[in-house]
């Protein structure tokens, strides 16, 4: 009898238990060796963001800006913008609530909902 009321106890306290998710996370990297950090997500955070953008010619501070406010990157996330980011990836990774993959000219936004599911760039 004890057994048995000891099982019923620890699946009704199983049930309780809500476990996070875990992403990649990075901020502007433009190596994805950079992007490992490993981040818990918070409560009513579902998704593990990658956004790669392609600075396929020289960006501009306006064109930078842009993609900061998208992203919600603090400026002082972001390398340099200059001639050395021509051609370059720009990596960002993160916990997000709501994630609607796309892809346009330059930049390309993905999802997953999995633990460290977002490894690959």
């Amino acid at each position: 009898m004890q057994a048995a009321c000891a099982s019923v106890l620890a699946a009704v306290l199983m049930v309780g238990i809500v476990y996070s998710l875990d992403c990649y996370t990075c901020l502007g990297q433009l190596k994805a060796a950079k992007c490992l950090t490993v981040t818990t997500c918070k409560d009513e955070e579902q998704f593990c963001m990658t956004n790669l953008t392609s600075m396929n010619r020289i960006p501009t501070a306006d064109l930078v800006a842009q993609f900061m406010k998208f992203l919600k990157i603090p400026k002082k996330g972001v390398p340099a913008v200059d001639k050395v980011l021509k051609g370059k990836l720009f990596i960002t990774k993160k916990c997000v609530t709501k994630c609607a993959a796309s892809s346009v000219p330059h930049m390309s936004l993905s999802c997953c909902n999995t633990t460290l599911c977002n490894k690959e760039s």
